[in-house]
């Protein structure tokens, strides 16, 4: 895929493609209807036919393009049907229905973007900055820049390659802490339900400042870098029998990490490139992640369960692919119904 077709998808989403544009994009798909599969984003984009709204959505999308959607594939008889789109773009423009909002503030229009869980997506600013958006993302952004400093507001995670614009500072803030960047590239991760954030540096310089350390002094990154802020523990160690409130977070300063087998990948910004990266991670928490990459609902029924540890960088590869890999390392049962894993 060229970064002309990334282009052209992102102006098709942000509803911001002319007519010639449009015809372009039409030709590439028509001629490459593979691009999507070849970027792993088809295991991603498993949807139910479910909600009457999403349907009129899809097919207005769908007739926008001019293209057919084919086909559908019968699961097993405790699962209902799932509509698999076998053309690459049909199943994006199904599946990447972004959300948005406007209002008003003392400063400008506000846009608000929102990414559903299984999507991820790329929206250039006014200013000609661009934003990547990961799954389970929200992005508060002003229609325009003013003449002073640009700021956003991040819940989720997001790529941000921003432009350089000398005294005008661009600010992202979130519930943990604002990053203030002139021209960089960067990712920042900071979900509401995970209890640590973090930024890292590709390139360029940033500083930032983290909430609820009882330090507001900026944080200066070099490149490769990246900073954590943890969540304060509910209670730690104060002598034998006792234990203590920490009311204060912790912060942390790492140097990035490549992916084994991969120098020239970073494991921060896998996702960037539909690599999905885990390292001595709980299953809890890699559920978590997984819920937001693939859209699906995962409980896990055995508590003791929650605690096993996995390694590993998926690649272009379905959930239950995923999972019967996960399950040769740590030994455990699964089944899928609707759109729920169960773990046992």
């Amino acid at each position: 895929m060229t970064q002309r077709f990334w282009e052209l998808m992102s102006r098709y989403w942000n509803r911001e493609i002319s007519n010639e544009e449009l015809s372009e994009l039409e030709s590439m798909l028509l001629q490459h209807p593979d691009a999507w599969l070849k970027s792993g984003m088809m295991d991603q984009l498993v949807f139910k036919k479910e909600a009457e709204s999403s349907e009129e959505v899809t097919d207005r999308l769908m007739e926008k393009i001019s293209l057919k959607a084919g086909g559908l594939e019968q699961q097993p008889a405790k699962q209902k049907k799932r509509w698999w789109i076998p053309v690459g773009m049909a199943a994006v423009l199904a599946g990447a229905l972004l959300v948005y909002h406007f209002y008003n503030r003392n400063d400008g229009v506000y846009k608000e973007m929102t990414t559903e869980m299984g999507m991820k997506t790329k929206k250039r600013l006014s200013d000609g900055s661009v934003v990547w958006l990961n799954a389970g993302s929200r992005l508060r952004y002003p229609e325009k820049f003013s003449s002073g400093q640009r700021e956003v507001y991040l819940s989720g995670e997001g790529y941000f390659e921003v432009k350089a614009s000398a005294g005008h500072p661009f600010i992202i803030h979130t519930s943990k802490m604002d990053i203030r960047v002139l021209g960089t590239e960067f990712n920042v991760r900071s979900y509401d339900d995970e209890d640590f954030a973090e930024t890292a540096l590709i390139r360029g310089a940033v500083e930032v400042a983290m909430k609820e350390t009882g330090n507001n002094a900026p944080v200066l990154l070099k490149p490769n870098q990246k900073i954590i802020w943890k969540k304060p523990a509910a209670a730690v160690s104060a002598g034998v029998g006792l234990k203590k409130t920490a009311d204060k977070a912790v912060v942390e300063r790492q140097p990035l990490s490549t992916v084994s087998g991969d120098s020239s990948l970073i494991e921060e910004v896998a996702w960037i490139n539909n690599q999905f990266v885990f390292y001595n991670e709980t299953l809890a928490s890699l559920s978590t992640r997984l819920e937001r990459w693939y859209g699906v609902k995962i409980v896990i029924q055995n508590p003791e369960l929650r605690e096993f540890r996995f390694s590993g960088r998926a690649n272009n590869i379905s959930i239950e692919k995923l999972l019967d890999i996960l399950r040769k390392i740590q030994p455990f049962e699964y089944e899928i119904r609707e759109n729920t894993v169960i773990i046992q």
